[in-house]
């Protein structure tokens, strides 16, 4: 009895070990014989990638200027939608405003978000949304606390500023968040 299952356990037996594929993925290469074969059988099946795709210089510029140029559409857009519905309330004008200007916040910081994640998910590659949510806010956070350093509570430049300037500045706010979005999205990038 011991030895037919020695003899069992013989031909029943079966390896596995990884094998260096092209392009330097791993594979699981196991090895199976069996009773009626009588030879091994090679099966090769993908494992479980765990590395961290290589950053493509191009494709983080792209989630950067993607995710900078969505936000100020989503400002304009997120303004129009919320303000729209704070016209149909019975509220203060400056309150109006306020949350139009929240809206307009909002409406950027998820197309931002969308947008650099989008760009990020394209290929074999992709990443965490809430994430790049929390860093589009992060940056979002920076931007807001500029504008209230160099402008003060006004919120909007003075007239004596020259357009120049105003420009520079409305470039860098519109290019926080995105560059907050763009870090954290790809400090989460894996393969799919």
């Amino acid at each position: 009895m011991t030895c037919t299952m020695s003899v069992c356990a013989t031909l029943c037996c079966t390896s596995v070990a990884k094998a260096q594929a092209p392009l330097g993925r791993s594979v699981a290469v196991g090895i199976v014989r069996g009773p009626s074969i009588g030879r091994p059988l090679f099966a090769t099946t993908p494992a479980v990638k765990t590395e961290c795709p290589e950053l493509e210089p191009a494709r983080v510029a792209g989630e950067a200027l993607a995710g900078a140029y969505a936000g100020i559409g989503g400002y304009f857009i997120g303004s129009m939608a919320i303000g729209s519905i704070a016209e149909l309330t019975n509220v203060s004008d400056a309150m109006k405003e306020h949350i139009t200007f929240v809206g307009g916040v909002l409406g950027a910081g998820a197309a931002t978000a969308a947008s650099v994640w989008a760009i990020g998910n394209i290929g074999d590659q992709t990443g965490s949304f809430p994430t790049a949510v929390g860093g589009a806010a992060a940056g979002m956070a920076v931007g807001l606390l500029l504008n209230q350093i160099i402008y003060g509570h006004a919120r909007l430049p003075t007239e004596g500023e020259s357009s120049r300037m105003r420009w520079v500045e409305a470039s860098l706010e519109a290019m926080l968040p995105s560059i907050g979005a763009t870090i954290a999205f790809n400090s989460t990038r894996r393969f799919k």
